[in-house]
């Protein structure tokens, strides 16, 4: 897998594949979910890592098949106000 990109790098209105560190998966990230994104989405700490939908993104790089890696989706329907996802 190549080294992930700085959140500070992050544009949510684009494609990308977002690492969540939390769950240590990688998430496939259209750039529909941008304006819940810009609502919702807060850094988690100094280190860079984004808290998002009960998620913590620590990370992305460009949208291109990698075949080491295990990809997570974001249904429209996990992303409510008012009802994060939480981990399993």
């Amino acid at each position: 897998m190549e080294r992930l990109r700085p959140m500070s790098q992050f544009d949510p209105s684009k494609p990308a594949v977002l690492h969540d560190d939390l769950n240590d998966k990688m998430i496939a990230w259209t750039g529909e979910q941008a304006d819940h994104w810009h609502r919702y989405a807060h850094p988690h700490d100094d280190g860079g890592i984004i808290e998002w939908d009960g998620l913590l993104i620590d990370g992305w790089v460009e949208p291109r098949y990698q075949p080491d890696i295990e990809y997570a989706e974001i249904s429209d329907e996990a992303i409510k106000p008012g009802k994060p996802r939480r981990a399993k």
